[in-house]
């Protein structure tokens, strides 16, 4: 009875998600292992989705400077076409307390710390780089899923490229070899389904161990956006006072 009891017992705890070989949770690119990215790119809401969800959608975590980073991540929007010779760069500078990168697509993502290490970030185009309708259109269109993502290595060489992987969204990609361990994920779900928690899932379902979760709430550029209604309201001006310059040439 009591070998019974123990055969029992045993087959029980093999059964269970904590007999599961533990596998490290992260990209392998041909040997070229990632675990931290800077992210960037001319799609302002897929950026921001991948800072403040990366971390629990991928093996991916985000980090706010190339210096802290194992590859770049580029997410662009699909429209945005990039000469095959033009490669993508990003230049980071900082001192205490704040820190500021810019990349070859005209953004900027600035990170502001206090003493106390609380910190903000903003992102979006750098001034110049785009204003008034063009700033509106770069920085607040377009939906987080609607990107091409691509990785480059930090001496910025393309080494993955979404449009080249099987499958519809970039999230999705990520979630797949080789940037992620073999895992048998959920049935078919949509951007509208993406609370299933890979991390949770890959940990439970398939022994994937992951590294510490990072969230990072990235806003627009307040500054940017400020500079775009002042433009907008110049604009707005000049059209009124042209307005009445008519009138009163029309009633003379």
């Amino acid at each position: 009875m009591k070998t019974f009891s123990a055969a029992v017992l045993l087959i029980a705890v093999s059964c269970t998600p904590f007999a599961l070989a533990q596998t490290k949770c992260e990209a392998s690119l041909n040997g070229y292992r990632i675990h931290n990215v800077y992210i960037a790119g001319s799609s302002y809401n897929a950026v921001a989705w991948a800072y403040n969800h990366l971390s629990e959608e991928s093996c991916l975590t985000p980090v706010t400077s190339v210096d802290k980073a194992d590859a770049i991540l580029e997410l662009s929007r699909p429209d945005h076409d990039r000469p095959p010779a033009q490669g993508f760069t990003v230049n980071c500078t900082g001192s205490a307390g704040y820190s500021q990168c810019s990349d070859s697509d005209g953004n900027e993502l600035d990170v502001s710390c206090d003493q106390a290490g609380n910190c903000s970030s903003s992102y979006g185009p750098a001034p110049g780089a785009a204003v008034g309708a063009l700033l509106k259109e770069a920085v607040f269109t377009g939906r987080a899923y609607a990107a091409v993502a691509r990785i480059y290595t930090l001496d910025l060489k393309l080494v993955w490229d979404s449009e080249l992987e099987k499958g519809t969204l970039w999230q999705d990609k990520l979630k797949k070899q080789p940037l992620a361990p073999s895992c048998k994920l959920p049935g078919a779900w949509s951007s509208n389904q993406y609370h299933f928690q890979y991390r949770k899932w890959a940990a439970d379902r398939c022994g994937i161990s992951f590294d510490p979760a990072v969230s990072i709430d990235i806003k627009a550029n307040e500054r940017l956006a400020a500079l775009s209604a002042k433009n907008e309201r110049a604009d707005e001006m000049k059209r009124n006072a042209a307005e009445a310059a008519a009138k009163q040439q029309a009633a003379q």
